[in-house]
């Protein structure tokens, strides 16, 4: 319930004395209006006092003034709204345009949504629609330019997540990276092409870490296609569930860094024999030997004996041989 009051002037300027100002519905109808912010009615039509002034109470919402008496002309005042604010009830409007921040579930500062006032001369603005039965509502960009980008940010280093369930569910994190000059892009596709997800920003060369948690492993159910430049892997591993890993581009193919307890590296054959320390190695490691660099008189290689997690030995059919070979180990998958 909100209260109304105004003074009613005569034709010559001076304060119009008894005359009847008429409260109804705006649109037509009766309505009850109210001498206090409660359960009080008062007679309409309401008369002027010796100041011309009258006041009343009523629900919120919208009605018509009709004044008339003696010494004025007769006039109405169409679609007066009433709106308590701090009666919770919601507001109707057509349209509602405010000058300056408008606060919304609260005073200003401690409000739930704020709406900032838009720069001199603004064009575009957020739009909001809401849906019917089985629709989505949706919020977006509208205004004067053709394309309009849409921003979403956090305050300081805050993180932007998106949830489900409620909001009780977190789905996706954006965190907050200071001085961030590098970002993600994902990038719709037309028919018969694939959706792209790629590094943009100001640098020149820009990576993309896949990081799994503890543990974790990155699963591709189907072909991983490797078109230009390669897939390094520096802790953990890949595994295609469903499919192949393909490097598509001549020129590409599988890189595996060595050195120690690596699963790949070089070593030289003394006597036709060679025990390489490797923490790597298991009891299903399948390890493949070949010739590097002949020396000696070369022979047949092959995996003589292992020590799980220590080392394992490469033995020639020649006794004589004295190649540097190079040795490949895979595991079974799982």
């Amino acid at each position: 319930m909100q209260k109304f009051f105004d003074s009613v002037l005569l034709d010559s300027g001076q304060p119009a004395t008894g005359v009847s100002v008429l409260v109804t519905a705006f649109g037509g109808g009766a309505t009850t209006i109210y001498s206090d912010n409660g359960s009080t009615p008062r007679s309409n039509p309401i008369t002027t006092d010796a100041n011309g002034y009258f006041e009343f109470y009523a629900a919120d919402g919208r009605y018509t003034l009709q004044i008339s008496g003696t010494g004025i002309s007769p006039r109405t005042i169409a679609d007066v709204l009433l709106e308590d604010p701090l009666d919770g009830n919601a507001m109707v409007v057509s349209t509602l345009t405010a000058t300056g921040q408008v606060s919304l579930g609260g005073v200003a500062g401690a409000e739930s949504v704020r709406v900032a006032q838009a720069p001199t001369n603004s064009v575009n603005r957020i739009q909001e629609v809401g849906a019917i039965t089985l629709g989505e509502p949706r919020i977006g960009t509208e205004g004067g330019d053709t394309d309009i980008n849409f921003g979403i940010y956090a305050k300081g280093a805050g993180s932007i997540r998106w949830l489900t369930g409620g909001g009780a569910l977190e789905q996706f994190r954006v965190s907050h990276t200071a001085v961030a000059v590098n970002f993600l892009g994902v990038t719709g596709a037309i028919a018969t092409a694939s959706p792209s997800f790629n590094a943009q920003g100001s640098d020149t060369n820009i990576g993309v870490n896949y990081n799994s948690k503890g543990t974790g492993t990155h699963t591709f159910n189907n072909a991983v296609t490797l078109s230009a430049g390669s897939l390094t892997v520096t802790n953990g591993g890949v595994q295609a569930g469903n499919g192949n890993l393909v490097a598509n581009t001549v020129g590409t193919g599988l890189r595996i860094r060595e050195g120690a307890n690596s699963k790949q590296d070089t070593a030289t054959l003394v006597g036709g024999t060679v025990t390489i320390n490797n923490t790597s190695i298991t009891a299903n490691s399948r390890v493949f030997a070949f010739c590097q660099t002949p020396g000696g008189t070369p022979g047949f290689l092959r995996c003589s004996a292992r020590v799980v997690g220590t080392s394992y030995t490469i033995l020639s059919s020649s006794g004589t041989d004295t190649s540097t070979i190079a040795v490949l180990i895979t595991e079974p998958a799982p």
